[in-house]
């Protein structure tokens, strides 16, 4: 019995540590594409700038 109560108290430890592992992956993700979308938006906010400059050296060339 007092085994079993062991068994019972590890693996809620590991759970928990589990949970606490996901949680802390589950925010790095999101950090993670927020940053993938932050510079998606900075690319997107530059790109016209770009084609301005490709369309200017075109008429150059």
């Amino acid at each position: 019995m007092i085994c079993f109560l062991f068994f019972i108290s590890g693996l809620f430890k590991f759970y928990q540590s589990a949970i606490h592992i996901l949680e802390a992956a589950a925010f790095f993700n999101m950090e993670y594409m927020n940053i993938k979308r932050n510079m998606f938006l900075n690319l997107r906010k530059t790109q016209p700038i770009f084609c301005k400059l490709k369309s200017e050296i075109s008429i150059v060339l």
